[in-house]
């Protein structure tokens, strides 16, 4: 039975599980997070149109503030643990490897 190759295997197939979960779960995420993006864009219109001394329709009436997801952290939700997992098995099976005889 080779160990390192068994290993390689069972961490392709958990990464490939977790990079599915992850999707799915950031697909849920970001159509239920529409409603955030849209405020965050009307206030992003209201501060370009009526930011400073400006006045015009709408003015009057400031736009709640939207907080949409950072989208710049996913990637290191989504790859930081299968990353870590890989890099631990390497470090594990080294460790392994030293305790061996080499007569």
């Amino acid at each position: 039975m080779n160990w390192r190759f068994g290993l390689r295997r069972f961490w392709i197939v958990l990464s490939a599980i977790w990079l599915i979960v992850s999707a799915a779960i950031a697909f849920v995420i970001w159509n239920g997070d529409a409603d955030a993006r849209f405020a965050a864009d009307r206030r992003a219109r209201w501060e370009a149109d009526c930011g400073g001394q400006k006045r015009g329709p709408g003015c009057d009436v400031r736009p709640a503030p939207g907080r949409p997801l950072p989208w710049a952290t996913y990637p290191g939700i989504v790859l930081g643990p299968p990353l870590l997992v890989f890099a631990l098995g390497c470090a594990g099976l080294w460790v392994v490897r030293g305790f061996r005889s080499t007569t």
